[in-house]
């Protein structure tokens, strides 16, 4: 079932909401618009947009208190909400909306910029309904203390900052800028760096000139399987025609131009923090507590209870709100020829293997359950059968090329792994939409 993006677009400027209605629609996008502040969150609330894209016409005074407004309305709190214009550079204007806005969008609007930006946002709504859905689902196995909101953590933020070979004396201190810690390497070492230690994202700094490496380095991190979800910031040249949308169109979440102002900078980094922390916040919920009701004792992913349970709320909200949500099904079949000729334990050790492999390699709003002995399940919600390609690629393509060790066996195991999908359908229950997953997997297997 087909869910077209619908956004909210409030202004008092014609030129903005026209400008940006012709660039969501050519997006495929639903655009409503609202001219008065007044009515926003009221629209917010009654149209159920997946973002508001708020502009600039508005008076300051005006656009805090709709940012205000939508983020302490409990309906309308974890909907994205991203600005159009430049005025948050504002030092003032900029730290008062720190806290509620999702990003910013300039103006003139660019197709790739918005595209980008669009994609972003409708992922923080889906992050944030998931975080809300796994604390109702952990609360019925009485597990408290996780609460559904966005991580707001003030510990100081670590991005890798990747630059360009020293020398350019026009390179502005970024970590100076930021007042943050975080590690400077060359593109040559970044991807390496990214992989051994934990960043909150990357910023990547042209200096005096862009090169192709550098722009690059953003389509390698989308690509890379255990890093594809960093936010990525460029720090474009100034007067560089058409580099903004190159970079978009690699990858980047966030293109800040030089010379900068420092609360643009800030704020974007602001921004990108927070998604990456939200991303850990879902992240930390398989762990939370051990608690063998939710946690298969092998793998330590949810087991096929918790699976069904949580199933049953993602179904009722792709029901009731048109949303479109997707099943991946993960057959290893050879995990009982193992059993067999080398023990249970030995099998133990390479699904469990296997499963660490695999919980690396989907979002953070994704499910992972064990299905038993010889399966897993991927749960992707608000994702329709169409946008399972990219984890079942990455699925084939890293675990085709990892190899298991078994003890007492010296040649190591590479697994042969049966994918199959199932998209959600009105009637569905959860096991009739994990069934129908496994039965394409296995008709492929046959």
């Amino acid at each position: 079932m087909a869910h077209v993006t619908r956004v909210l677009v409030a202004d008092s400027s014609l030129t903005t909401l026209n400008d940006a209605g012709s660039h969501l629609r050519a997006a495929g996008c639903l655009t409503m618009i609202e001219m008065a502040p007044s009515r926003v969150r009221f629209r917010a609330r009654t149209d159920r947009p997946d973002a508001v894209f708020l502009g600039m016409g508005f008076s300051d005074d005006e656009i805090l208190r709709v940012a205000d407004e939508l983020k302490n309305d409990p309906v309308t709190r974890r909907l994205p909400l991203m600005l159009i214009g430049a005025r948050m550079a504002q030092a003032d204007l900029g730290r008062r909306l720190a806290r509620s806005i999702d990003g910013a969008i300039s103006f003139p609007i660019d197709a790739a910029e918005i595209g980008a930006k669009l994609g972003t946002a409708t992922r923080l709504k889906v992050m944030r309904a998931e975080l809300l859905r796994r604390h109702v689902t952990l609360g019925r196995y009485g597990i408290d203390g996780f609460f559904p909101v966005d991580a707001h953590e003030d510990e100081v933020a670590r991005p890798l900052f990747v630059a360009q070979p020293a020398g350019n004396e026009h390179a502005p201190d970024v970590s100076a800028v930021i007042n943050g810690a975080g590690d400077h390497v060359g593109p040559e070492r970044a991807l390496a760096t990214l992989s051994q230690m934990r960043h909150d994202a990357v910023i990547i700094q042209g200096g005096g000139a862009m090169s192709d490496a550098m722009l690059e380095l953003c389509a390698d991190i989308r690509r890379h399987p255990a890093l594809f979800h960093l936010p990525i910031i460029v720090l474009a040249p100034q007067d560089t025609p058409g580099l903004s949308s190159q970079a978009f169109a690699k990858g980047a979440s966030e293109v800040v131009v030089q010379p900068f102002e420092r609360e643009t900078l800030r704020l974007s980094v602001d921004v990108a923090v927070r998604q990456a922390r939200l991303r850990s916040r879902l992240q930390a919920a398989y762990r939370r507590g051990g608690n063998p009701e939710t946690n298969d004792p092998v793998t330590g992913l949810f087991t096929v209870e918790f699976l069904y349970r949580h199933l049953e709320l993602l179904i009722e909200d792709a029901f009731r709100w048109n949303r479109q949500l997707s099943v991946v099904t993960c057959l290893m079949p050879q995990l009982a020829g193992i059993a067999h000729e080398h023990g249970r334990e030995a099998a133990s050790a390479v699904q469990r293997a296997a499963a660490t492999v695999v919980s690396r390699l989907v979002r953070g709003e994704d499910l992972c359950a064990c299905l038993g002995d010889q399966a897993f399940c991927l749960v992707l919600p608000e994702s329709g059968i169409d946008s399972t390609n990219a984890i079942t690629h990455r699925l084939r393509g890293v675990l085709r090329h990892t190899e298991f060790g078994i003890n007492d066996v010296s040649k190591a195991l590479v697994l042969q792994v049966e994918l199959g999908c199932a998209e959600f359908r009105p009637g569905d229950t959860p096991e009739t939409l994990v069934a129908r997953a496994q039965t394409t997997a296995l008709s492929v297997a046959a």
